[in-house]
C-alpha cells in the first residue's frame, strides 16, 4: 500500500449537477476519517472549466490538470481517445477507472404548432425555430451541441440555414434550462439529454410537443463514426407519443484517468467506489426511480464493463484480484 500522502485533483462538477452526491461519497471514503488513501492525502474537487464538464474535464484529465475525472456518456471517452467531435486533438491516454449506470437518452422535443413529425419535414418547410441547445465554451461545444448539430447537419440542416429561415440555434446550457426555454416560450425546440429530469414531463403535459424519430441510417452513421449507440424511446413514454422513436444512447457515467495515476492510487480509488456503494445507493434512491440519475443498485461487478476505453491496471487490477472481472 502507498505510504506517502497522496493529493488526487478530481473534475467533477458543481453542487447541483447529478455527479455531485457521488463525487462527495467518493471524495469521503479517499480522504475522511476512514479514508483508505494514506494519512494527510487530500482530494480537491475541481469544477469543469466553462461548466461543460463532458468534454472539459477530459481535457483536464488528458493536459494533467486533473489526475481522476467523470463525463457521460462513457463514449465520450472513446470520442475524446481519437480527438473526434468537439477535441480538436485526440486523448489517446484516456483509461477508464469505472463505468456507473446512468439511463439516458437524447430527446427530440419540438412544438406541434409547427406541424412537424419528422427532421425531412423540418428540412423541406424551413420553419422559423429556435432550437434550444447545450453549451459552447471558448475551446468549442459541448458534446451535447455537437451531436444535435450533428444529427441536424446529416439530414441538411444547418445553424446558417436555420437563421436564414428566421429562427437559429439557443445555447442555453444544461437540460433542465434548455427545456425551460420551451415552457417560456422563448425556444420553439428542445434537442438535449437527461431524459430523468422531471422537466421532460412538465414539457410535455404543458405544451403540445412533437417528438421526433431518427431515421435508421442517420442513427447508424451517428453511431459508426462516434460510437453512440442506439436507444427506442417507448410508445406512451411522453404524452402524445403515438409511435416507438429511435433515438441516440446517452448512458453511463464514466469515471476515468490516464497511466500517469500511480497503479497503487488507482487501485485505492477503484477500492474506495466499491466500499462506497451501499453509501451510493442510499443516496441516488431517494428520488423515484424514473428520476434516478443513477440506476440503483450499483452493482461492482458492473463497474468495470467499459467498452471503448481501456482500464487502467490498478483499477483492472482490483476488479479480477476481488472477483468483478474474469
Amino acid at each position: 500500500m502507498a505510504q506517502d500522502a497522496v493529493h488526487l485533483r478530481f473534475a467533477a462538477h458543481v453542487p447541483r449537477h447529478p455527479f455531485w452526491p457521488l463525487t462527495s461519497i467518493l471524495t469521503d471514503t479517499l480522504v475522511g476519517a476512514s479514508g483508505v488513501l494514506p494519512p494527510g492525502s487530500t482530494v480537491s474537487v475541481l469544477t469543469p472549466k466553462f461548466g461543460m464538464g463532458d468534454v472539459e474535464n477530459l481535457r483536464a484529465v488528458a493536459c494533467g490538470e486533473a489526475d481522476i475525472g467523470l463525463t457521460t456518456p462513457t463514449n465520450a471517452g472513446w470520442i475524446a481517445m481519437k480527438g473526434l467531435g468537439p477535441f480538436t486533438q485526440p486523448f489517446p491516454e484516456i483509461r477508464a477507472i469505472a463505468v456507473l449506470p446512468h439511463f439516458d437518452y437524447f430527446v427530440w422535443a419540438v412544438s406541434a404548432r409547427f406541424g412537424i413529425a419528422s427532421f425531412q419535414e423540418m428540412a423541406k418547410t424551413k420553419p422559423r425555430m429556435r432550437i434550444a441547445l447545450g453549451r459552447v465554451g471558448p475551446n468549442g461545444p459541448d458534446l451535447r451541441v455537437f451531436t444535435a448539430r450533428q444529427v441536424l447537419n446529416r439530414y441538411g440542416i444547418t445553424e446558417e440555414g436555420l437563421k436564414s429561415w428566421g429562427g437559429g440555434l439557443d445555447y442555453v446550457g444544461e437540460p433542465g434550462s434548455a427545456v425551460s426555454k420551451v415552457l417560456t416560450g422563448d425556444a420553439d425546440a428542445v434537442f438535449h439529454e437527461a431524459q430523468f429530469l422531471p422537466q421532460w414531463l412538465e414539457l410535455a403535459n404543458s405544451v403540445p410537443i412533437s417528438f421526433l424519430s431518427l431515421d435508421e441510417d442517420i442513427a447508424r452513421d451517428m453511431c459508426s463514426t462516434f460510437g453512440f449507440t442506439t436507444r427506442r424511446i417507448p410508445k406512451g413514454r411522453y404524452k402524445g407519443l403515438e409511435r416507438e422513436l429511435l433515438t441516440l444512447d446517452y448512458s453511463d457515467w464514466l469515471l476515468f484517468t490516464t497511466p500517469r495515476l500511480e497503479g497503487e492510487v488507482a487501485r485505492l480509488v477503484t477500492e474506495a467506489l466499491v466500499v462506497s456503494l451501499r453509501k451510493i445507493d442510499e443516496t441516488y434512491s431517494k428520488d423515484p426511480p424514473e428520476h434516478r440519475s443513477l440506476v440503483t443498485p450499483v452493482k461492482a461487478d458492473g463497474l468495470s464493463r467499459v467498452l471503448g476505453v481501456p482500464m487502467h491496471p490498478g483499477a483492472e487490477g482490483y476488479y479480477r484480484e476481488h472477483g468483478y472481472v474474469s
